[in-house]
């Protein structure tokens, strides 16, 4: 027989979401104010609802604490060590997300949160298992953005070539050759000229480009 009365209470959505900012890819942290843990980090987080999704707590948390509310979510992983908050039993669900630092301007509203966006390979002191469950989502970096489908969420419009290969380099922690690279992208198909152009890090003007619509399915790897 199972015993019902000793079943999980709550159910804990964290949120994952990554932006790409001056050729780092980049994850937005929350400062914790109280004790414990006051001064640590944490991602972004809320309790589940019992008439919500996962997918729908996603959004509204992200709409509670930056005002942002067009973020599509997928489920990551789970965490469920019975301990890892230690005063009560909480099971963690994780969610992916990506945006744009456009969308991120356009959209953010002002917050009394205090936040900071940062590089994947260096993050603060996180509260709880905050730091187990963030280094999780960044290994899976490499298998989500292997699909431009979801790159094109960090890049929905106007890049160079060498923003798209930094960024994969942020992905992979790995340099990759400037040619190769490029005859790479060329041959799969999945970009576009865009017909302007922006001044390159070398001071010369570079083209821009954007993913073209029909990628699904498409992978770097």
């Amino acid at each position: 027989m199972y015993d019902y009365e000793n079943t999980l209470v709550k159910v804990e959505v964290l949120n994952h979401l990554f932006m790409f900012d001056k050729g780092k890819i980049k994850i937005l942290l929350f400062k914790n104010e109280v004790d414990p843990y006051k001064g640590y980090w944490f991602l972004p987080k809320g309790i589940l609802l019992q008439e919500e999704t996962i997918e729908e707590a996603a959004t509204e948390i992200m709409e509670k604490y930056i005002g942002l509310d067009s973020i599509h979510f997928t489920i990551n992983h789970a965490f469920s060590a019975p301990n890892r908050i230690p005063t009560e039993r909480v099971l963690a669900v994780t969610t992916i997300g990506f945006v744009d630092g456009v969308t991120l301007s356009l959209k953010q509203e002002e917050t009394k949160y205090d936040y900071s966006w940062f590089p994947i390979e260096s993050l603060p002191k996180m509260v709880y298992d905050h730091s187990k469950i963030a280094g999780k989502a960044i290994q899976d970096l490499k298998r989500i953005l292997s699909s431009f489908s979801n790159m094109r969420q960090l890049f929905p419009s106007d890049f160079t070539l060498p923003e798209l290969q930094r960024a994969y380099e942020e992905v992979y922690q790995e340099t990759l050759d400037r040619r190769n690279f490029r005859k790479k992208i060329m041959t799969l198909d999945v970009i576009e000229e865009t017909g302007e152009n922006n001044m390159g890090e070398s001071g010369r003007p570079a083209k821009l480009y954007r993913f073209k619509e029909n990628i699904e399915g498409k992978t770097f790897l």
